[in-house]
């Protein structure tokens, strides 16, 4: 991964983009669970992104000021209004659209499905790089996309069965129109952050504005609904002091996954994923008990997947049984934290 500083990564670089990585990988497992806790079905999803907005527009803010003044003049020294729509108009829109988009999977979705369909953004990030920048995917990483196709296809069949149909489509079809518009805004913004070398709190402002100014124009104009919902029961209609738990949850990943778009490689964004679906198969086992088998096989398959396709980039060949090594370690990771998991569980409600 690319250190935090110029020059070789020291100890202090590796211990906080370890530690970054470990809380994206706990946010990524449990904030389905907390919205699904502390967001009543009747708050304004508009509401939920825009407080998680002006929440991350706070913190970059705050890291701004307590910068020193030589570092805020270098972060903002070829920074100006145009540079910044330009560069961060689109962008916003696309978060903003999948952060509402995310906000209703969450609602009708448990938290291991949700995780296991978002990771389809690899399939959208694959388009997207293609058609933006040209760039085309190696033979492994077209298996592993095929391998990440078919388990939202396992999970999509499952949760039609198992749930309300009409809920849980709805849920599938938000998820994955979540994961499109990741893949789009994760293109557009390597091209802003890495490309063009912008500073990552400036943009991470600049989003956040957008995002807002994205939230209030869609109110204004009533397009989904929510501008109506908001005249008749007010803004922050059935919030309840639990309900910042998941903004705040929301905020902080937006400011990791900016912070960490430069900082981490392939292979560790792999491992972000992996860690995230054992957290959530932890939690799901824990809390409601083991997940159905589309969901266990689905799990297999994206933390197979997403391996593979981190660690075959085009023009890197690999050896068939480098590969298999992958495979074995991974599956045997998961396995093996899911059955302690189980076994807890069990132990929990089976009498002595």
């Amino acid at each position: 991964p690319t250190p935090l500083v110029s020059g070789e990564p020291s100890g202090m670089d590796v211990l906080l983009s370890s530690g970054l990585t470990g809380c994206l990988a706990l946010q990524f497992a449990a904030h389905p669970l907390l919205v699904q806790k502390f967001v009543s079905p009747a708050v304004i999803n508009s509401s939920i992104v825009a407080a998680s907005e002006l929440l991350k527009l706070v913190v970059c803010l705050t890291a701004l000021f307590v910068a020193g003044e030589s570092d805020r003049q270098k972060a903002t020294e070829r920074w100006s209004l145009a540079i910044g729509v330009r560069e961060a108009l689109l962008p916003a829109l696309v978060f903003t659209f999948q952060n509402l988009a995310n906000t209703i999977a969450w609602r009708s979705l448990d938290g291991v499905t949700c995780n296991i369909l978002h990771q389809t953004k690899l399939l959208f990030t694959a388009f997207f790089v293609l058609i933006i920048r040209g760039k085309r995917q190696s033979t492994l990483q077209c298996i592993a996309l095929l391998l990440i196709s078919g388990a939202s296809v396992v999970i999509s069949l499952g949760e039609a069965g198992t749930r309300n149909t009409s809920t849980s489509m709805t849920g599938v079809l938000a998820a994955v129109s979540a994961a499109m518009f990741s893949g789009l805004g994760n293109v557009l913004s390597e091209v802003v952050l890495v490309q063009k070398g912008r500073d990552v709190r400036i943009f991470s402002v600049e989003l956040a504005i957008g995002g807002i100014l994205v939230i209030a124009t869609n109110l204004a104009l009533d397009l989904n609904g929510d501008g109506t919902r908001l005249r008749h029961s007010g803004f922050f209609t059935l919030w309840t002091p639990a309900t910042m738990l998941p903004v705040l949850s929301q905020a902080i990943a937006g400011v990791l996954v900016g912070m960490l778009t430069k900082v981490l490689g392939s292979i560790r964004k792999a491992m972000v994923v992996t860690m995230g679906l054992i957290l959530s198969s932890v939690l799901r086992v824990t809390l409601e008990g083991p997940p159905s088998t589309s969901a266990m096989l689905s799990m297999i398959l994206v933390v197979l997947g997403v391996r593979l396709y981190c660690s075959s980039p085009p023009g890197k060949a690999r050896k068939c049984f480098e590969v298999f090594e992958d495979v074995d370690k991974v599956s045997g990771s998961w396995i093996r934290a899911y059955a302690a998991a189980s076994s807890s569980h069990c132990a929990k409600i089976l009498p002595a």
